[in-house]
């Protein structure tokens, strides 16, 4: 007695809505018992159970008015709804190949090395527009691990890198620490500090890096202070010297 009338004054403050979509859910569960009563287990129709399904998004307490189903099977309903949606749905349709397809497939095979945007001006020279990304549709994708990588020619060649590290010191005075670095081995193979450094600095750094081992590529950026006279000292002893390109501090 006193469940029921806490229910009685829960509903008081419950939507409309969410008390017409209780009832009609009720009724309609109880329309399809009172039919089959002979039958051990209720069977529901096609209509009913979309109607059950629609009804338990009504109303947030579905879970305890449904009676004759468990909360399970509602939601299995809501699940194979949707695949029905899904598969109703038309699919869009694949575009269909161009019928310059096999042209530009051939021209990107005999031209490995021509990128997109090449080929689509070959082909606007032979009278045939295409825009860039139709181009790269039909472009054989690169496999990667063709052509050497930058660990194979690190693994084939002794590569140093060199560049400038600025720091402070303990009076905050401007610190500047040049170092030239194994890039296989990632060590260090020679460093030096200074407060201003100079060409005629820079010259002395590259004598006494290069005084037991010889690097055979040294990469370095364009620094004014690294020009012809610190790469000259590299190339008598017989090194590379390999700017990076220009305004690319991470290159380096």
């Amino acid at each position: 007695m006193l469940g029921a009338l806490v229910g009685l004054v829960v509903r008081q403050f419950r939507s409309r809505t969410s008390l017409i979509a209780e009832n009609e859910l009720l009724r309609r569960q109880l329309a399809a018992a009172k039919s089959r009563l002979q039958r051990k287990r209720v069977m529901f129709t096609g209509s009913e159970r979309l109607t059950i399904a629609l009804l338990t998004r009504c109303t947030a307490s579905w879970r305890t008015t449904v009676t004759l189903v468990q909360p399970a099977t509602v939601l299995r309903w809501h699940r194979e709804g949707f695949r029905l949606l899904w598969r109703w749905r038309p699919r869009p349709r694949g575009r269909r190949p161009t019928r310059y397809a096999t042209l530009i497939r051939e021209m990107a095979a005999r031209n490995p090395r021509w990128g997109a945007e090449r080929l689509r001006g070959e082909l606007l020279k032979l009278g045939i527009r295409v825009s860039k990304r139709t181009v790269q549709r039909y472009m054989k994708k690169r496999v990667p691990g063709h052509g050497h990588r930058w660990s194979t020619f690190l693994r084939n060649h002794v590569t140093w890198a060199c560049d400038f590290v600025q720091t402070f010191d303990v009076l905050f005075r401007p610190i500047f620490v040049l170092f030239f670095l194994d890039l296989k081995r990632r060590r260090i193979m020679h460093a030096a500090v200074t407060r201003a450094p100079s060409d005629d600095w820079c010259a002395q750094q590259a004598r006494n890096a290069t005084l037991d081992i010889q690097p055979e590529v040294l990469v370095v950026d364009r620094d004014a202070k690294l020009r012809a006279r610190f790469a000259s000292l590299f190339e008598a002893v017989g090194t590379k010297v390999v700017r990076t390109a220009v305004r690319t501090p991470n290159m380096n």
